[in-house]
């Protein structure tokens, strides 16, 4: 039934999890067999608004306002209408009310009750008199948390005009009025910087948040954010408080584009000294000691029993679980309270975790990673972009990040490095990691630029070509299972083998870009016309012959588990490679080859993990994803 690809794009019924109602007359249209694709497309939806004037003359129907706390529901309205009252206020006296003056405050309540007129419903709508009050007395104030989230409101609001996202319809409402104390302090004017939070919060509270010792790991782009907020509100600015911030990072160019704190400059220097020093430009009492070391079982001499009682509360701003899990341990051992923060994507995460009164880290689910794409489905079936996505991640880690430290494992002892590989690993297992290493020497010691080619064009033919004629050979197009049904379905996608191919700018750019990972990790420079080297050195590599794939490379048996026992056979070749890897590597030391962390803000690692996942989509005919999905 190939007439129905030639048809624009159309709303269908879903009958059942099977079938499908497509409306249109189908009578001439040729017989359909199998494997048809239905994608989901998202129907643009136009969206209209009117300018600022117009949305404060009203009438303004708060029905699709998003609502933060459910239970006031009439917070969003009593807002507006202060809001109108303290604008009244203004064109009246040409300045806004002055902070918790009564008289004014109450003055501005008289000119809001003018407006609840301009409230769809309005007279249903129960306006708040605290409320108003509160508007009116603090509008003058400036608060950090309150700026950093109008200020990345807008930034939403702005990326939001591609299209991809739905913007907010005219008004958001957002208000922290549940972190007021029940009873305001008196307020004396102090003619400090600090003058908004002692009016709203009190003496007191300003005074605790000056003498706060905290411990923040991670200094990148939520760190700087958070370094950013402490010196403007006053934390750790006394001569008790303190931020100890440490991060074992160097700032690299990529990271100027969301850590602020960072200018180009600064590139080559230690984060965690950066954005404390920063952060003493914004407020010069800001206190600090800044580290350059990772907070992990080898560094408890210096993060010790004394230094974790010292703190107050602890601050994590990393980018793994492993961090977050080591020092969630260290916070339940010592009774601290913990602010988790991260991000991944345009997600974001903010977990508050008060030492024995709520959860730990590790006890709380992640919503955002509650299904775990099973190996198989990454390897072999692959069904959405998501998977070939997690595939290319998986080729970066397999090549750069594992394959480069069993490399330094090797270079550093051997004979552990032997002895852990055959309790760890089966023969065949084994085998491939002396393959890999073995191409990474003679990177080193051969002409780079030629070895380092060849053997990303011969990963190239083994991901994209080898590996899936070595699928269809176990599993033909036509396979039948017992029950009746294609092996080949909707849940398995069939595969199709890919050739590389010189013109085409997806295969040049995973080329290129294993090429200079390779160089990165081999520690040779790629110089600036060596990119242009790489696709004329492919073009006279001839296409190698295909080479089958077992199933147990392919991950469709049993995982074998290893036995530390190996066959003579195996045992043979094992000790022929391991021995002539040896010779080539007499004298070196683990620092000739260096690993690489998967960053999402380093291009050439997104690079290749991009093109890779769109040339994996292309072997299973799913529809290609955008540069910034990746990361």
């Amino acid at each position: 039934m190939t007439e129905l690809n030639k048809l624009d794009q159309m709303q269908i019924e879903v009958e059942n999890r099977k079938s499908i109602i497509i409306p249109i007359d189908s009578t001439g249209f040729n017989k359909y067999i199998k494997n048809g694709l239905v994608e989901s497309v998202k129907v643009p939806k136009e969206r209209k608004f009117v300018s600022l004037e117009q949305s404060l003359n009203g009438p303004t129907d708060f029905s699709d306002i998003p609502v933060q706390d459910y239970s006031d529901i009439n917070i969003p309205a009593s807002i507006y209408i202060g809001l109108h009252g303290i604008l009244d206020f203004f064109a009246k006296n040409g300045r806004l009310p002055y902070i918790r003056d009564e008289e004014e405050a109450k003055e501005c309540f008289a000119f809001a009750e003018k407006h609840v007129s301009s409230i769809k419903n309005g007279e249903n709508i129960n306006i708040e008199y605290k409320t108003l009050l509160l508007m009116a007395r603090f509008s003058r104030c400036e608060l950090t948390h309150m700026t950093s989230f109008i200020g990345g409101a807008a930034a939403q609001e702005v990326l939001k005009y591609v299209g991809k996202y739905t913007p907010l319809n005219q008004w958001l409402c957002y208000e922290t009025v549940s972190t007021l104390p029940d009873e305001l302090e008196p307020y004396k004017k102090t003619e400090t910087r600090y003058d908004d939070y002692i009016a709203i919060y009190g003496e007191k509270t300003m005074s605790n948040m000056r003498d706060m010792k905290l411990f923040m790991i991670g200094a990148g782009a939520l760190g700087c954010e958070l370094i950013k907020g402490y010196s403007l509100m006053g934390t750790c600015c006394s001569p008790k408080g303190h931020l100890h911030c440490t991060d074992n990072d160097l700032i690299e160019w990529t990271n100027l584009n969301r850590q602020f704190l960072f200018r180009q400059t600064d590139i080559g220097k230690p984060k965690s000294d950066t954005a404390c020093k920063a952060g003493k430009v914004i407020n010069e009492e800001f206190n600090y000691t800044a580290y350059k070391d990772l907070v992990v079982v080898e560094t408890d001499y210096k993060f010790n029993s004394k230094f974790w009682k010292e703190q107050d509360t602890i601050i994590g701003a990393v980018d793994n679980m492993a961090a977050r899990r080591y020092v969630n341990a260290k916070c339940i051992r010592y009774k601290k309270n913990f602010l988790d923060s991260g991000t991944l994507g345009p997600r974001c995460n903010n977990t508050v975790i008060i030492a024995n009164k709520s959860k730990t880290f590790t006890s709380i689910p992640d919503p955002g990673n509650n299904t775990q794409i099973p190996l198989c489905t990454v390897k072999n079936f692959p069904t959405r972009i998501e998977h070939t996505i997690e595939w290319g991640r998986s080729i970066f880690n397999d090549y750069f990040g594992t394959g480069i430290k069993e490399m330094q494992e090797m270079l550093k002892n051997p004979k552990e490095f032997m002895e852990k590989m055959k309790s760890s690993q089966t023969a065949f297992g084994f085998i491939q990691i002396l393959e890999r290493i073995k191409h990474f020497v003679y990177g080193k010691t051969k002409s780079p630029i030629e070895e380092c080619t060849a053997y990303g064009k011969k990963i190239f033919d083994y991901v994209f070509r080898d590996c899936i004629l070595s699928l269809l050979a176990v599993h033909p197009l036509d396979e039948v299972q017992e029950n009746g049904i294609s092996f080949w379905g909707v849940s398995r996608r069939p595969p199709t083998p890919i050739n590389y191919d010189s013109t085409n700018a997806l295969h040049n750019l995973f080329l290129t870009s294993f090429v200079k990972l390779l160089f990165r990790v081999l520690k040779k420079e790629f110089k600036k016309d060596d990119g242009d080297k790489v696709i004329e050195i492919a073009k006279t590599l001839t296409d190698t012959k295909s080479v089958k794939v077992s199933k147990e490379e392919l991950d469709l048996e049993e995982e074998k588990k290893p036995t530390g026992v190996f066959s003579e056979s195996d045992l043979k070749v094992i000790n022929e490679k391991y021995e002539e890897l040896l010779a080539l590597t007499k004298g070196w030391s683990e620092e000739e080859v260096i690993s690489i962390e998967f960053e999402k803000d380093d291009d050439l690692i997104i690079d290749l993990i991009h093109s890779g996942a769109n040339i994996r989509a292309d072997n299973y005919n799913i529809k290609q994803v955008i540069l910034y999905m990746i990361m």
